[in-house]
């Protein structure tokens, strides 16, 4: 119940890529998340770690950022380009370890519980986020030095894989 409450909430006060005003983010939006056309062979090492629900989705997105790895909480040593998490594991010395500006955290679950949400809210507020992105079912922290913080709620048609 406490989920189908915040997919309702979320489709209300998100916005598409029109409703953004950073050209990072509308870029990420336009080409990668709303472009279902853009066909992304799985050239991500570690992709077998998303959901399959979401493998499309976020592989368009990593593409389009530029990144060629990914790994969990339980392997995450090393360069990796993105670290994959359920909200439970999150911590914010985690997100001040991993975060730089070539580094990109994906949150999986922000929104099952309330103490998802609760940790989902306590990560956009890191100080080394500039970025987050709220896509329902899982959100994307940034860090971009030339960038100001700004935090994003996009719809997308989840219902159309």
């Amino acid at each position: 119940m406490y989920f189908l409450l915040q997919r309702i909430r979320h489709f209300l006060i998100s916005n598409s890529r029109h409703g953004t005003h950073s050209p990072f983010v509308y870029a990420l939006a336009d080409q990668a998340i709303y472009n279902k056309q853009k066909a992304v062979t799985d050239n991500v090492t570690g992709s077998e770690i998303i959901p399959e629900p979401y493998r499309s989705l976020i592989s368009r997105i990593l593409h389009h950022l530029e990144k060629k790895q990914i790994v969990g909480i339980s392997n995450f040593f090393g360069e990796a380009d993105v670290l994959f998490v359920d909200a439970e594991q999150l911590t914010t010395p985690l997100i001040d370890q991993y975060l730089t500006d070539q580094r990109i955290i994906i949150i999986n679950k922000i929104h099952r519980s309330k103490k998802n949400k609760s940790v989902w809210e306590n990560a956009t507020r890191a100080s080394k986020v500039t970025v987050s992105i709220d896509l329902l079912h899982f959100g994307i922290l940034v860090h971009r030095s030339i960038q100001v913080k700004e935090d994003f709620v996009l719809r997308y048609p989840y219902w159309i894989k």
